[in-house]
């Protein structure tokens, strides 16, 4: 694969698993670095044998899966035994060789085969290690397992979202193993800006929990820093501004307005959809009004944005100093021309067997999207070649560990 991006001639050898760590190697692989992911001999990384992600049947017609390949494409899979001293010895070959290692294993795996960050940073004292976990490095549960429903509900976030008076809701979208990836790859940049300075690397440690209350900065900032009881969910049948809600037109297409100077924006949106008897209204008259009397006026909107499809609106509301827009789907997406001259997505081509798009990390450099056309690896697809190429192995050495099984 031809080198590109930011990080080209950056190596990342990936020991993470699942989605936490992936993700962040996906961004990094993305801008261009050189990301070795490292598998057991034992089936790999536990996310090739995936059959259903939160109900969606994600297997390929050739025993791949759809998680695997989309956490881990732009990748190089080596097989090493780290059950074996000799495994462990090569792995720390490697690390001589490698700007940074990426871990989120279970506190501890690591600590007791020597690849700690102590011990590896001694064998390359430039190398930046980041490890994350569900529950942070310090404390009584800190070597407690987890994974990103867990993390969701110890952060607080399943209290932020859904109408007042439900109970917690669970996102689907693995919210704390993307936020935590995100995060542990921007310690990842941090380091690398702070080692082109001294020269030293460092350990970089974040989790899924710490991830989870940073990304929800906004309702943890606010609830904690007013010494507020609680963040209060809103509802969309009765929001504190009904003109900052979403409602259905007569194709089935929700618009979702946005409209925070409530007393400047409520006249305007009450002309433009054809509702001034509205402003006449005395239960309407001002901000705490519309507040008090949310549920009557979300009623009245919703009535009137059924009588026209999403298309008759948007052309209606287009010269407006409106904020507001259609509520999509995910399949929309390909469809969508700000996505597409952004190239917020990619699509991965595998031939005959599927040929689908995800997205691609959102940063252009210089008028350039950042890309990485590499496809998720074969299972030890190129443990050969990497220790050919990082450490200069002949065939007649490779041979050996193979048979040895200590690579495979």
């Amino acid at each position: 694969m031809p080198k590109q991006g930011p990080l080209a001639g950056v190596v990342v050898l990936d020991l993470s698993v699942w989605g936490l760590g992936p993700i962040a190697t996906v961004a990094l692989a993305d801008l261009g670095a050189d990301v070795i992911k490292i598998e057991s001999p034992d089936g790999g990384e536990p996310g090739r044998n995936v059959v259903v992600a939160v109900g969606l049947d994600v297997q390929m017609k050739d025993g791949r899966n759809a998680y695997f390949e989309v956490f881990n494409r732009g990748k190089r899979s080596v097989i090493i035994d780290l059950k074996q001293s000799e495994g462990v010895a090569l792995l720390r070959e490697l690390v001589r060789t490698a700007d940074v290692l990426v871990e989120n294993r279970r506190p501890g795996a690591l600590d007791r085969l020597g690849l700690d960050y102590e011990s590896v940073s001694k064998v390359n004292p430039r190398l930046v290690y980041a490890s994350a976990n569900g529950y942070g490095p310090y404390g009584e549960e800190s070597n407690r397992p987890a994974f990103d429903y867990v993390a969701q509900s110890r952060s607080g976030y399943m209290w932020t979202m859904g109408d007042a008076g439900d109970p917690p809701v669970l996102h689907t979208v693995a919210p704390a193993d993307l936020a935590g990836g995100v995060l542990l790859g921007d310690g990842i940049l941090a380091a690398l800006v702070g080692r082109a300075a001294t020269g030293k690397g460092s350990l970089v440690q974040t989790s899924q929990i710490g991830a989870m209350i940073w990304w929800s900065y906004f309702a943890v900032a606010l609830t904690l820093f007013s010494q507020a009881p609680d963040w209060p969910r809103d509802s969309r049948k009765a929001p504190a501004n009904p003109a900052c809600n979403y409602y259905e037109c007569a194709d089935g297409i929700w618009l979702v307005f946005n409209l925070l100077q409530s007393d400047k924006q409520f006249p305007m949106m009450c002309r433009a959809i054809g509702r001034p008897d509205l402003l006449d209204d005395p239960r309407y008259a001002t901000h705490e009004d519309r507040r008090e009397n949310s549920a009557a006026l979300v009623e009245a909107f919703s009535e009137t944005f059924a009588r026209k499809s999403s298309g008759e609106w948007a052309s209606l509301l287009a010269g407006e100093e409106f904020v507001f827009d259609v509520v999509q789907k995910i399949p929309d997406l390909p469809r969508d021309p700000q996505v597409l001259a952004n190239d917020y997505l990619m699509e991965l081509d595998y031939g005959n067997l599927t040929q689908g798009m995800v997205p691609r990390f959102p940063f252009h450099f210089n008028g350039q999207a950042v890309r990485s056309s590499r496809l998720a690896p074969g299972y030890g697809e190129h443990t050969w070649e990497v220790l050919t190429e990082k450490l200069g192995k002949t065939s007649d050495e490779l041979e050996d560990l193979t048979l040895r099984s200590i690579i495979a």
